[in-house]
Formats: structure tokens, C-alpha cells, sequence
């Protein structure tokens, strides 16, 4: 924890975000977007929300106090890996090899295929790695109802946690489910499980006469082309 904790504290989202990705993006302080709340609470509160989980922001020496608690107090060398076909996250991965230069962790990164990544996710051989999404506007435990279960792609086990995320599932309303989102993220985040980055910006534009069903966050990693309707225009 003491070595996840480090990483966290070590890298300068404000700098990713005002620079690299200039501006189309906000630090992140957890897993949801502030979109995801918007059934709910415009984006300022729900921002303010989310900034009340548990997080890290960019402090180089609690940074090096957390690496000097660990058991690799002298650094250490390890991969990064991302998609090809997200080009903003390489940028960022290298800046965050940067920012963990300076505690004395040396970050490889890599470029893979997005059919190598995917292939990758969770597969407990990496030693840091992107978990990257694109959430729909107003569902508020889409990506924690994976991220936050007993399936988890980092193979951590918190029944509080899972007991929270399972009754996210079936609140009786959006409100109840932020609610329980917000908890287990703050949990969670204690463990410094993941360390969210930056909330992007972007858009997915359908010429007219085209739609998608369920469109979600995993629309454009799966057999997407099979899933268009094409009306008949004039």
C-alpha cells in the first residue's frame, strides 16, 4: 500500500491535465465522472462530491515518505503499458514516468495493440497499468458495478466493499446509488487500489440517419459494427 500510496502522491495530474491534454480534461479524485451523476447533481456539485472521496493529489515528499515505508524503499524498475489507439495516454504515460523518476522509480512504457491491452487487463503480470473507460452520461455505478466487485481486475478482496457495490446495484434511485458509489469509492480508495488520473473529454459523433443500440462504455470494444441501424433517408 505504501508503494501504490507513492505513486499516487507522485504524479502532477494538474500538469496532465492543464498541459499535455490542454485543458479537455480534470484531475480525477475517483472513479465515476461527475457526468455519471448527472440524473442527479449538475457537474460543479457533483465535482465537489467526488472531491470529497478519499485522494491523492500531487505532494513529491509524502511521495517519497510513502516509498521509504515500503519494502522497496530504494526504488525499483517496472512497465506501463497502453492502447495504440489512445495516443493521450501515451503522452501521459511519460509524463508520469517522469513525475516517478524523482522517488526513484524507473517506468518502462509501452505501446500495445488495443487487442494486447485488453488482453492484459488484469491479468496480474503487469506491475502498473491503465484502466481506461468511457462512461455514459447519468449512470452512476457503471464502471464501479466492475471495478468495485468481487470480479475486479486487481484481484482485491473487500466484502465491505463488494456488500456496497452489489447494493448499488439495486438501489431503489439514482440518489441512493450515488450515495453508495461515493462510500465504496472512499474505501477503496484508502487502498490506493487505483489511482484515478484525469477525466477526459471526448465525443462519439453518429451521422444522421445512424443509431446504436445501448450504447455504453464498452460500445467500441466489442463487435461494434454490428450493432448500427441505418434509417433510411432522403
Amino acid at each position: 500500500v505504501h508503494v501504490r500510496r507513492a505513486i499516487a502522491y507522485a504524479i502532477d495530474k494538474d500538469s496532465i491535465t492543464n498541459g499535455l491534454l490542454k485543458g479537455n480534461a480534470q484531475s480525477a479524485t475517483a472513479l465515476p465522472a461527475p457526468e455519471q451523476f448527472a440524473a442527479v447533481y449538475d457537474a460543479a456539485t457533483a465535482t465537489e462530491l467526488l472531491n470529497g472521496v478519499t485522494h491523492y493529489d500531487y505532494d513529491i515528499e509524502k511521495a517519497k515518505e510513502e516509498l521509504a515505508q515500503s519494502k522497496v524503499k530504494d526504488g525499483f524498475k517496472t512497465t506501463l503499458g497502453y492502447p495504440a489507439s489512445d495516443p493521450n495516454l501515451g503522452k501521459v504515460s511519460l509524463a508520469i514516468a517522469e513525475n516517478l523518476k524523482q522517488i526513484g522509480i524507473e517506468l518502462e512504457v509501452k505501446e500495445q495493440t488495443l487487442e494486447q491491452w485488453l488482453a492484459d487487463v488484469g491479468n496480474g503480470e503487469q506491475g502498473i497499468a491503465w484502466m481506461s473507460y468511457t462512461p455514459t452520461t447519468g449512470e452512476p455505478g457503471e464502471i464501479t458495478n466492475w471495478l468495485l466487485s468481487e470480479y475486479n481486475p486487481a484481484s482485491w478482496v473487500n466484502e465491505d466493499v463488494f456488500r456496497l457495490t452489489a447494493e448499488a446495484q439495486s438501489a431503489p434511485d439514482d440518489s441512493a446509488q450515488i450515495d453508495l458509489v461515493i462510500e465504496s469509492n472512499s474505501i477503496a480508495q484508502e487502498d490506493v487500489i487505483y489511482a484515478p488520473v484525469y477525466w477526459g473529454k471526448q465525443g462519439t459523433v453518429f451521422a444522421a440517419g445512424v443509431s446504436y443500440d445501448d450504447y455504453n462504455s464498452y460500445s467500441l470494444v466489442s463487435y461494434w459494427p454490428l450493432q448500427f441501424k441505418i434509417e433510411n433517408t432522403q
